[in-house]
């Protein structure tokens, strides 16, 4: 919701509660009290209402618009009072009372305040100021909900942007890191088997595709990331002396659509902190839909303790701010690590 649309949301609702207000006392006056002198005259009850409208949209308007930001949101408590106590108990009441004799007396013909007795006159000063009051409350409060929300989203939005640089340092890393084991990978098959090598070299033109234009799109089907996950995996097994020790498995029943590359920083970081060409090492990765809800677990061995700053890196760092930012109270990541393992287990909520 952009800042237009915000203000006018928080705003109209106010205006048209005192339109309706003060008009809807005016008419009353002037169709019920018809003896009166005031109200035997239509035109000044049209002006009389329009003046305690102004008097009141002023009053919201200089807290919300001028008090608000320059004083209380800047933390200058003492200069908001000051001000606020100056407007509400001197600037209000002499301009409203001001505004009102002048009209009255040289247009209408109908007396002034200041022909009234002093009590009449004090308790008209007490009703404008304590009505400034309850009216400058209500425009501080509005502009608060406005500044909360406006900066909650702007905040959003920096999380966002910074995430995507994030992200795209993320990709930036993957591409070089990738492409150079591959290619170290694949020439090694070249010389023994050529038709294998240009099978990876396809699942690698494929796997670069779709780091470099894919990852670009907002959501994408979970089985093109799967597809694409299963080529990551494959280009990574080719250096294993046994390929069997990393195993994938998917039930999936129905497309979902997720961010891209959700999975590869996991998937990634299980290939880097293991060493998979040595006896009873493994990798275990599955996608599966377990009560409404998505799941995704990475289990793989280690060859000795690693320390805990090592593990994850900015990948899962970047990932873990991706998934507060999409699934805020949906999602569960638990990442657990002892000599001989680490895991990864992410449930997503589906509804």
């Amino acid at each position: 919701m952009n800042k237009k649309t915000l203000f006018f949301l928080i705003n109209i609702p106010v205006w048209l509660l005192m339109l309706s207000l003060v008009y809807t006392i005016g008419f009353h006056r002037y169709i019920n009290q018809p003896e009166m002198v005031i109200s035997s005259k239509l035109s000044f009850i049209l002006f009389y209402s329009f003046l305690i409208l102004s008097w009141l949209l002023s009053s919201f308007n200089v807290f919300y618009a001028y008090l608000v930001p320059k004083y209380w949101l800047k933390r200058k408590w003492k200069a908001f009072s000051l001000m606020s106590f100056l407007f509400i108990i001197i600037v209000a009441p002499i301009f409203l009372i001001i505004a009102y004799n002048i009209p009255a007396e040289f247009i209408f013909g109908l007396g002034t305040l200041s022909s009234t007795n002093d009590l009449q006159l004090v308790n008209t000063w007490i009703f404008i100021s304590v009505s400034t009051l309850i009216i400058g409350t209500i425009g501080v409060i509005c502009r608060l909900i406005y500044f909360s929300l406006t900066n909650k989203e702007s905040k959003k939005e920096l999380e966002n942007k910074n995430l995507q640089i994030e992200l795209n340092t993320l990709k930036a890393k993957l591409n070089p890191h990738l492409l150079f084991n591959s290619i170290n990978n694949i020439d090694t098959l070249i010389h023994t088997n050529p038709e294998k090598a240009s099978l990876f070299l396809s699942k690698l033109s494929d796997l670069l595709r779709y780091v470099i234009y894919d990852v670009e799109e907002e959501k994408i089907s979970i089985f093109k990331e799967i597809s694409n996950l299963k080529k990551y995996i494959e280009l990574e097994t080719i250096r294993l002396t046994n390929p069997e020790c990393v195993s994938f498995e998917m039930e999936l029943t129905k497309d979902i659509l997720i961010p891209p590359m959700l999975f590869f920083p996991f998937v990634e970081n299980s290939f880097k902190h293991s060493n998979l060409n040595k006896n009873g090492q493994y990798l275990k990765i599955s996608v599966r839909e377990d009560d409404r809800s998505l799941v995704f677990e990475c289990l793989n061995t280690v060859m000795e303790k690693p320390k805990k700053e090592e593990i994850g890196g900015v990948g899962l760092s970047i990932t873990k701010k991706r998934l507060d930012l999409l699934f805020p109270d949906k999602h569960e990541l638990i990442i657990e690590q002892d000599f001989s393992e680490f895991s990864v287990l992410l449930r997503i909520d589906l509804e």
